[in-house]
């Protein structure tokens, strides 16, 4: 997760674009004790485990910066505008298209317009390192006809902004998150599901102040984001003649995948189906055939069947609804087939899960947030679980809503790993 001051919006003359140190982001209101230095809001932040950025309106300087440093203006010696002292990881650059001059005027005769441009963001990642984060915000387009520069920064910048400030998510906003795949390889949880699947981090336009318990429990299902360099696949990308996509596939291995059905109709209800075995050439999702594959809703929490590679997954979207379901290759022991602690099911919070067949024991390995109770789903397959252990944990057996499920519950104080096991 990734944090920033308090965005500098102002837009003055006299601010502290250009200058970006303490002293003037403590006069514009940006910094405040206990927190009035980039050093210790940055390593507040480290310490709460995130990753502190700073911000940055790309072509804005202020006038008494410019009158004060004319010689830094043309960025004669770039080391001076960045200090790594202060924890910063990253900048977001703001506006970018105000860095984008066509007509020229460079300190470098031979130099263009794009060069300049995708300068601006090499410049920083050269200075803070190959694991910072640059952020290039608004590339899509500007009222004013500049921008949509998207392409000149590829391997420069780490994420991209395709949309303005709002707290909603529109189907225009999605598909343009979710097409660029093909080039980088019901309300709030529409927004956070959408989010996840399409774009690689969210930036949240209200404070936790202004959130219920259930809008933050709901924001903390996408958290943390996975760091494997993949994003889900639209598979309808081409089929469809309205440009929207609505199926999204995100491959975990041949045996698993996160399947995400949108409905950007805010109006009705809509049915969205896939064909499991079909080649992802013509839409399919690319399983075997030949093999079943159990589904499970995660914001339902409802299981949507057993499914044959050979038929269809077929689902009902209410008006506005983004539903995020798990599809398993059916085992012939039991398995998990979801978690509730991620909107991943799983992908994120469990691991090391194994079958013991002598000893008919199932166990792994979940992350779980103190004082909350994580679920795991498992179908049984067959088998009977007689009981269930964790370390340092309370662990208890449940009946599932349906014939063949059973559900682990997991209860720790603290935040931490869970070790677990289910006798059969």
């Amino acid at each position: 997760m990734t944090f920033q001051p308090y965005v500098p919006d102002d837009y003055g003359e006299n601010n502290e674009q250009g200058w970006w140190n303490d002293e003037y982001w403590q006069k514009y209101g940006h910094y405040v004790k206990p927190y009035e230095t980039t050093k210790k809001w940055g390593q507040a932040i480290i310490d709460r485990g995130g990753i502190p950025l700073t911000y940055s309106q790309t072509g804005s300087t202020s006038r008494d910066f410019i009158a004060a440093h004319p010689d830094w203006y043309l960025f004669n010696d770039t080391r001076l505008l960045f200090d790594k002292d202060g924890g910063i990881e990253g900048l977001m650059f703001d506006y970018p298209e105000s860095g984008f001059q066509p007509n020229g005027g460079f300190d470098d005769k031979y130099a263009t317009a794009a060069s300049v441009y995708r300068t601006i963001f090499e410049i920083p990642k050269r200075v803070l390192g190959p694991d910072s984060y640059i952020d290039e915000r608004n590339v899509w387009g500007q009222p004013n006809g500049r921008g949509c520069f998207m392409d000149l920064t590829a391997g420069v910048v780490d994420n991209q902004r395709v949309w303005g400030d709002n707290d909603i998510v529109t189907p225009e906003m999605v598909s343009r998150c979710g097409q660029r795949w093909y080039k980088n390889r019901d309300g709030v949880r529409q927004l956070l599901t959408m989010v996840y699947v399409a774009a690689p981090r969210l930036v949240l336009a209200n404070s936790f102040s202004k959130m219920t318990p259930e809008m933050i429990h709901d924001l903390s299902r996408i958290y943390p984001i996975h760091s494997t360099p993949k994003s889900a696949r639209p598979l309808d990308a081409f089929t469809r003649n309205d440009g929207i996509p609505r199926i999204y596939d995100y491959e975990i291995d041949k045996t698993w995948h996160q399947l995400t059905f949108y409905n950007p109709d805010a109006d009705s209800e809509t049915l969205i189906e896939v064909e499991p075995g079909k080649s992802t050439t013509y839409g399919g999702m690319g399983l075997d055939p030949a093999k079943s594959y159990y589904v499970y809703d995660f914001w339902n929490d409802a299981f949507v069947g057993k499914f044959a590679g050979t038929g269809k997954i077929q689902q009902t979207l209410r008006k506005g609804e983004a539903r995020m379901m798990s599809v398993h290759l059916v085992e012939k022991n039991p398995q998990v087939i979801s978690s509730d602690r991620h909107v991943m099911q799983g992908y994120i919070d469990l691991s090391n899960v194994t079958w013991d067949a002598a000893g008919k024991v199932l166990k792994g390995t979940s992350k779980v947030i103190g004082g909350e109770t994580t679920k795991l789903v498992i179908a049984v397959n067959g088998f009977k679980a007689v009981s269930s252990k964790a370390a340092d944990a309370k662990a208890e057996l449940i009946k599932g809503d349906v014939a063949g499920l059973i559900v682990l519950a997991l209860g720790k104080a603290e935040n931490g790993t869970v070790e677990w096991s289910i006798t059969f």
